[in-house]
C-alpha cells in the first residue's frame, strides 16, 4: 500500500477508499461473501455427511439456490430504478444473516451410541433431519439474500467513481477481489472455529465412543465424525450469522454524503 502511494500509475489507487459509501460496501460484500462460501462448504459436507447424500443428489439439492440467486439478482437489479441500492442490499444481508442462524439450529442425535451405532451399521445421525423442512427453504432465504447484496452493492463499488479508476473499481477490480477476499478469508476463519468446537465435543465422546467400539478404529473414526461435525459446523454458521449482521450494520449506516464535493476532488 505503501508503494501504491508513491507510484505515479498505482494499480490500487488509495484515493478509491477515500468515499466512504464506496468503501463500506466493499467491507460489507467481504463480510457477505465470507459468510457465503463458508454455508457452501458446511452445508454440502453436511448434507453428504451427516444426511448420507451422494455427491450427485447433493449437487442437485442445492440448484434451487443457483437459480434463485441469478433470479433474485436480475430482479433486484431492475428494482433499482425505484428502490434505493441500500435497501435492497440492506434486506438482503438480514435475509442472509436469518438463513445462516436457522441453519446453525440444525440438530441430530450424534450421543455417542447413536454414533457408535452408525458406524457399525454404515448409516448417518441425519436420518431426523428434512431437506425440504430444514435445509430448502432456508437455501432459498439464503439465495434471496445473497442475490439482493450482489445487486445492491454493486452501485456502491461506483460510488462517485472518477473515470479513470472505473476498472479497478468496478466489477472487474475491487468488487470481485473483495468477493474472493471475503470467500478465502471466511472460509479460513469459520472452519477454525467449527474444529474447535469440534474438538471440545471430541473430548466428550472419544471415551464412550472407544469402548462401545473395541479394537475397531475405522469404524471409532467414523463414529467421531457423526459425534463431533454438526456441532462444529452450527458453530460455524453462527459465526457466518454474525459477519452477515455486521454487513448489515455497515451498509443501513453507510449514506453519510457529509464531504461529497471534498472527495470528488480529492479523487481528481
Amino acid at each position: 500500500m505503501l508503494i501504491e502511494r508513491r507510484a505515479a500509475h498505482p494499480l490500487l489507487p488509495v484515493r478509491i477508499f477515500r468515499n466512504r459509501v464506496r468503501a463500506g460496501g466493499y467491507l460489507a460484500l467481504t463480510l457477505a461473501m465470507a459468510s457465503m462460501f463458508a454455508m457452501f462448504y458446511f452445508l454440502t459436507l453436511f448434507v453428504q455427511q451427516i444426511l448420507g447424500y451422494s455427491p450427485l443428489r447433493t449437487g442437485i439439492a442445492f440448484l434451487p439456490f443457483a437459480l434463485g440467486i441469478v433470479v433474485t439478482a436480475t430482479v433486484a437489479g431492475r428494482a433499482m430504478t425505484r428502490i434505493q441500492p441500500r435497501i435492497i442490499a440492506g434486506i438482503g444481508t438480514l435475509l442472509a444473516a436469518f438463513s445462516m442462524a436457522m441453519f446453525s439450529r440444525l440438530s441430530v442425535d450424534d450421543s455417542p451410541a447413536a454414533s457408535a451405532l452408525a458406524a457399525t451399521g454404515g448409516t448417518t445421525v441425519g436420518g431426523n433431519v428434512s431437506y425440504w423442512g430444514q435445509v430448502f427453504p432456508y437455501l432459498i432465504f439464503m439465495a434471496v439474500g445473497m442475490g439482493m447484496v450482489l445487486a445492491g452493492l454493486t452501485p456502491a463499488s461506483l460510488h462517485r467513481l472518477a473515470p479513470q479508476d472505473t476498472g479497478v473499481g468496478s466489477g472487474s477490480g475491487l468488487f470481485n477481489a473483495a468477493q474472493q477476499l471475503g470467500g478465502s478469508v471466511g472460509l479460513a476463519v469459520l472452519s477454525s472455529v467449527s474444529l474447535h468446537f469440534a474438538g471440545q465435543r471430541t473430548e466428550q465422546v472419544i471415551g464412550p465412543i472407544t469402548t462401545a467400539l473395541p479394537g475397531d478404529p475405522e469404524a471409532v473414526g467414523r463414529a467421531l465424525l457423526q459425534a463431533t461435525f454438526t456441532e462444529g459446523v452450527t458453530h460455524a454458521f453462527l459465526v457466518g450469522s454474525i459477519l452477515l449482521l455486521l454487513a448489515s450494520l455497515i451498509v443501513w449506516t453507510n449514506n453519510d454524503e457529509r464531504n461529497c464535493a471534498e472527495e470528488s476532488a480529492s479523487e481528481r
